[in-house]
Protein backbone atom coordinates (compact mmCIF):
# COMPACT_ATOMS: atom_id res chain seq x y z
CA UNK A 1 0.00 0.00 0.00
CA UNK A 2 1.21 3.35 -1.22
CA UNK A 3 0.30 6.84 1.01
CA UNK A 4 0.64 9.75 -0.40
CA UNK A 5 2.43 12.45 1.59
CA UNK A 6 1.09 15.70 2.60
CA UNK A 7 2.22 18.87 0.89
CA UNK A 8 3.11 20.63 3.91
CA UNK A 9 5.23 18.16 5.44
CA UNK A 10 6.91 17.30 1.95
CA UNK A 11 8.05 21.24 2.12
CA UNK A 12 9.03 20.95 5.81
CA UNK A 13 11.18 18.10 5.39
CA UNK A 14 13.03 19.74 2.33
CA UNK A 15 12.02 18.04 -0.32
CA UNK A 16 11.03 20.26 -2.36
CA UNK A 17 7.77 21.07 -4.29
CA UNK A 18 5.07 18.09 -4.76
CA UNK A 19 5.71 16.81 -8.27
CA UNK A 20 8.31 19.65 -8.93
CA UNK A 21 11.54 16.88 -9.14
CA UNK A 22 11.17 15.34 -12.57
CA UNK A 23 7.56 15.53 -12.30
CA UNK A 24 7.43 12.55 -9.79
CA UNK A 25 4.99 12.20 -6.99
CA UNK A 26 6.84 11.46 -3.68
CA UNK A 27 5.47 8.39 -2.42
CA UNK A 28 6.37 6.74 0.77
CA UNK A 29 6.19 2.84 1.60
CA UNK A 30 4.99 1.64 4.34
CA UNK A 31 7.32 -0.11 6.79
CA UNK A 32 6.11 -3.79 7.29
CA UNK A 33 3.96 -4.53 10.37
CA UNK A 34 6.21 -5.69 13.07
CA UNK A 35 5.94 -9.45 13.58
CA UNK A 36 3.44 -10.72 16.30
CA UNK A 37 4.10 -13.71 17.92
CA UNK A 38 1.16 -15.86 17.96
CA UNK A 39 1.23 -16.84 21.36
CA UNK A 40 3.67 -16.31 24.62
CA UNK A 41 5.30 -19.11 26.43
CA UNK A 42 3.94 -19.20 29.74
CA UNK A 43 7.16 -20.77 31.53
CA UNK A 44 9.29 -18.74 33.58
CA UNK A 45 12.59 -17.55 31.23
CA UNK A 46 15.49 -20.23 31.78
CA UNK A 47 17.81 -17.09 30.97
CA UNK A 48 20.14 -16.30 34.19
CA UNK A 49 19.03 -12.61 35.98
CA UNK A 50 21.03 -9.69 35.09
CA UNK A 51 23.83 -9.07 37.45
CA UNK A 52 23.30 -5.95 39.20
CA UNK A 53 23.83 -2.69 37.81
CA UNK A 54 27.30 -1.10 38.94
CA UNK A 55 26.02 1.73 41.51
CA UNK A 56 28.80 3.97 42.10
CA UNK A 57 28.33 5.35 45.25
CA UNK A 58 27.53 9.56 45.18
CA UNK A 59 30.69 11.68 45.44
CA UNK A 60 31.22 13.53 48.50
CA UNK A 61 31.19 17.05 48.61
CA UNK A 62 32.27 18.91 51.10
CA UNK A 63 30.39 22.15 51.90
CA UNK A 64 32.31 24.49 53.21
CA UNK A 65 30.14 27.70 54.70
CA UNK A 66 31.18 31.13 55.72
CA UNK A 67 31.33 31.57 59.04
CA UNK A 68 31.95 35.10 61.50
CA UNK A 69 34.94 35.66 62.96
CA UNK A 70 34.44 35.11 66.82
CA UNK A 71 33.50 38.37 68.90
CA UNK A 72 36.42 40.09 70.49
CA UNK A 73 36.14 40.49 74.09
CA UNK A 74 35.04 44.00 75.52
CA UNK A 75 38.83 46.24 76.45
CA UNK A 76 39.00 45.69 80.02
CA UNK A 77 37.12 48.51 82.19
CA UNK A 78 38.79 51.13 83.80
CA UNK A 79 38.68 50.83 87.91
CA UNK A 80 38.32 52.85 89.18
CA UNK A 81 36.38 55.31 87.44
CA UNK A 82 38.16 58.25 86.48
CA UNK A 83 35.13 60.29 85.96
CA UNK A 84 32.80 61.77 88.44
CA UNK A 85 34.40 60.50 91.41
CA UNK A 86 32.36 58.76 92.96
CA UNK A 87 30.89 60.07 96.96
Amino acid sequence: MRRRLDPILVLALGLGAPGAIAGVDPLLEDAPAPRQDKHYSTRPSQRQPAPPPLVMPPPRVEVVVPMRPAPRPWPPRPWPRPWPPRR
